[in-house]
Parts: structure tokens; sequence; C-alpha cells
């Protein structure tokens, strides 16, 4: 595929002025809240504050895995810039044992599930509890 470099730069330029023009009006994209929310997220759960015997594991930025020595199971949570949603995925001897998808509500400020009003990191607890610590359980 052959493009001119007047193509490209005409390309450029579009994407220039559109990153200024978001830049300049200081809305946060979806997108740049949904990594934020992962980078929130991983010192929340490895921070000072953090879960004991937790294991993180970074894929990506956009994703990341949590396991428990001894338990065969792992939460894993990821942003996907595609559907505009953080997806919390849960296994448990190589079972998915569920999947919960969170979008952000700018009404309330907060990611909650997309099938009810439950807030990202009440859920979160809830699968971790579920398959790396259940004896933990409510």
């Amino acid at each position: 595929m052959s493009e001119s470099r007047d193509d490209k730069a005409a390309l450029h330029r579009l994407g220039d002025a559109l990153r200024q023009q978001a830049g300049a009006s200081g809305v946060i994209t979806l997108d740049e809240r949904g990594m934020r929310a992962m980078e929130e997220l991983v010192s929340d759960l490895t921070g000072e504050k953090g879960i004991p015997m937790l294991k993180l594991h970074r894929d990506a930025p956009t994703r990341f895995r949590l396991q428990r020595t001894g338990r065969n199971a792992e939460v894993t949570v990821e942003w996907q810039r595609d559907i505009g949603a953080i997806v919390v995925l849960g296994d448990y001897l190589g079972q998915r044992k569920f999947q919960r998808l969170f979008v952000y509500d700018p009404n309330e400020a907060r990611w909650r599930r997309m099938d009810g009003v439950r807030g990202l990191y009440e859920e979160l607890t809830d699968a971790l509890t579920e398959v790396l610590f259940p004896e933990v359980r409510r």
C-alpha cells in the first residue's frame, strides 16, 4: 500500500488538532478514565493497604491477573477500550465462574456494573472472596 506523504501528513494534522482540542477542553476521555481506573486498582490491591497473599501479574497496561499461592484460581481485570468497559473475570479450576462488566457512570462519577447498580470495588471484593479467599466469605 503506497500512500503519499501529503495524505499521511493530513491524517497526522487531524490527530494533532484533535489531541490539542481534547487537552484544551480539560475533558478526560473514556479511555483515559479507564486507564486511570486500572492504575488505581493496581495501587489499591498492592499498596500499603493492599491484600496480603495476593499476587498481581501485569499482562499489559490494560490487563492484570490476580492469583494466590496454592489456589488454582485467578481473577482477571481488563480495560476493554473497544467496548468502553472494565471486565472482571473469575476462573476456578480452569472453569469460568463469572464475568462482570463495568461502565463509567458520569452522573455518579464511579464505575458500576452494566446490569446493576453495584460498584467496581464492591464487586471486585466479592470476586476475590469467591475464587481466591473463600475462607473469609460473609
